[in-house]
């Protein structure tokens, strides 16, 4: 199951609301309980019991809907349709009772996040959720990162990090790393933990542990005290680094 526990932290860390989850389905019992789970998870969660109504919803805001297929106002898919018709579309997951080859295959085609078969049990909910909320915060720092991107002095440009051309110059495999993961590994070199590394380049920790797997097999390191043994620590500075001028 991935972790709940770092997709929270990393929304708190930025500043951002929490994930917005929205219930689709026409039975009472099974949306109350499936809503006090995923309020128990820290997610804050509506329910409504049709198509009209969660089409509604949508318009105020979403980042995950959670729909069933077959229910009033949605019968062959419309729902889904419809929410990634729409600007900013939210993560997409459908349930099921009667899975269907035809559905699946529309589901494909619209790129749907997920799909749960009834009766599933409430972990695998949870983990599509939390695998769709981690999947919209990368897309909402990939997002910020090129909004940045266009505005951003020139001083930011790639190449300019501070120390990096003196550790380039020493070890010149720092040079086949991503703008992105060379932020992460200056970061990791002034001492930053995860945590602080996300909060410092406006990513989340999940983010920041993926960029670190990417440079242990790039620089062939098995640990960030490997690593900082091998490149040796730098000294602290101020917090240019922290808004990158490049995408992940």
């Amino acid at each position: 199951m991935l972790d709940l526990h770092d997709s929270m932290n990393s929304i708190a860390l930025t500043g951002r609301r929490l994930p917005r989850v929205l219930l689709a389905d026409d039975q009472p019992t099974y949306l109350a309980e499936m809503a006090e789970l995923l309020r128990g998870a820290g997610f804050d969660c509506d329910c409504v019991a049709d198509g009209r109504a969660a089409e509604a919803e949508l318009q105020r805001g979403v980042d995950v809907l959670v729909a069933d297929i077959r229910m009033p106002g949605n019968f062959n898919l419309e729902l889904g349709q419809r929410a990634k018709a729409i600007q900013n579309p939210p993560a997409v997951i459908l349930m099921t009772g009667f899975p269907t080859l035809e559905t699946a295959i529309t589901s494909v085609k619209l790129k749907i996040d997920g799909y749960l078969v009834k009766p599933f049990g409430y972990n695998e909910l949870l983990e599509e959720v939390s695998r769709a909320v981690n999947a919209r915060l990368e897309a909402l720092d990939a997002a910020s990162v090129a909004s940045t991107s266009v505005t951003s002095p020139p001083e930011s440009a790639p190449g300019e990090l501070p120390g990096l051309s003196l550790l380039s110059s020493r070890h010149p495999t720092v040079g086949h790393l991503t703008r992105r993961e060379q932020e992460v590994l200056m970061r990791v070199l002034m001492g930053d933990d995860v945590p602080a590394i996300g909060s410092a380049l406006l990513i989340s920790p999940h983010t920041v542990r993926n960029h670190l797997k990417a440079i242990y097999r790039k620089l062939d390191v098995r640990s960030r005290v490997e690593l900082v043994v091998r490149l040796g620590p730098l000294p602290r500075v101020p917090a240019p680094l922290a808004v990158s001028s490049l995408g992940c």
